[in-house]
C-alpha cells in the first residue's frame, strides 16, 4: 500500500456541488475534476461523501461515486482488490474509513480505480472545496 501526506482524491480536486453550505463537514456531493490527463481541469464524475458507523461504533466518512461523466463505462483495473477488480466503477466506495483529525480535515483510506493503488489521505475542507 503507498502512503502520501496529502493525496487529491482520486488524484483530482473536488468541487462543491451544492450551493447552499459552507459548512466545516465534507458530507455533501462533490465533482470530481482531473488535475492530470486528457481531461485535466473537467469534471469527470460526481462523488457522495457520507457517515456511517464502523463495526466499534464509530462515525466515520466515506466517499462513493455517483456519476461517471467523461467515461460513464469507467471499470475498476484488474489491479483493484478483492471483488472490486474490473469492475464498473459507478456506485463504487472509494474512500472509506475517514476520521476527523483536525479542523476541517479528515484521515483515511481512497482507491485510485485506474491503476488499483490504495493510499493512506488526508483531506481538507477548505471553503468549497475539498482537497
Amino acid at each position: 500500500m503507498r502512503t502520501a501526506t496529502t493525496l487529491k482524491v482520486l488524484l483530482v480536486s473536488f468541487a462543491f456541488l451544492a450551493t447552499s453550505s459552507l459548512f466545516a463537514s465534507p458530507v455533501a456531493t462533490w465533482a470530481a475534476i482531473a488535475d492530470k490527463g486528457e481531461n485535466k481541469g473537467k469534471v469527470t464524475s460526481h462523488i457522495r461523501v457520507y457517515t456511517y458507523k464502523n463495526k466499534k461504533g464509530e462515525e466515520r466518512i466515506g466517499g462513493k461515486v455517483v456519476k461517471l461523466i467523461t467515461n460513464p463505462d469507467a471499470t475498476c483495473s484488474a489491479d483493484c482488490p478483492g471483488s472490486r477488480a474490473n469492475k464498473s466503477v459507478l456506485n463504487m466506495t472509494i474512500m472509506w474509513g475517514f476520521k476527523k483529525t483536525g479542523d476541517n480535515q479528515w484521515e483515511g483510506k481512497i482507491l485510485d480505480p485506474e491503476d488499483g493503488s490504495i493510499y493512506n489521505c488526508i483531506v481538507r475542507r477548505e471553503g468549497s472545496l475539498l482537497k
